[in-house]
């Protein structure tokens, strides 16, 4: 049982293809690489819900969309299941319900979009903490 609180701050030009939330270790911590099974996530930019894994639900809902600069807090509440987000301060409510078993802290990136015809791109994107 109990709760646990995490902050973090978007930095960056850009939150596309961001995604934010808990996951289910499948081999727990320790035990080589880290195998996430079931994840409760929200995408950054987009605002969209996802659950992956168990029942395959994916959630409707959309929430604040998290833009570079965003402070961003989820707020997991294990007696209860439930996972709830803040941007900037403003509860976007209970985001994810039915949350079980042992879960961590989850960010992932996804390939961004390729950029329009005619721009150019780096070929390698810089990441500063």
């Amino acid at each position: 049982g109990g709760s646990a609180a995490w902050d973090l701050t978007m930095k960056g030009v850009t939150t596309e293809g961001v995604w934010l939330g808990v996951g289910r270790l499948v081999n727990g911590l320790g035990s080589g690489a880290p195998v996430v099974g079931e994840k409760w996530i929200v995408e950054a930019k987009q605002g969209k819900l996802k659950m992956v894994g168990g029942d395959g639900n994916t959630e409707l809902v959309l929430v604040e969309r998290i833009q570079p600069g965003d402070r961003v807090r989820f707020e997991l509440d294990v007696t209860k299941g439930t996972l709830g987000l803040r941007v900037n301060g403003q509860s976007q409510g209970t985001i994810f319900r039915s949350i079980g078993g042992d879960v961590v802290p989850l960010v992932e990136f996804s390939d961004a979009p390729p950029p329009p015809s005619g721009s150019s791109s780096p070929k390698h994107r810089d990441r500063k903490s």
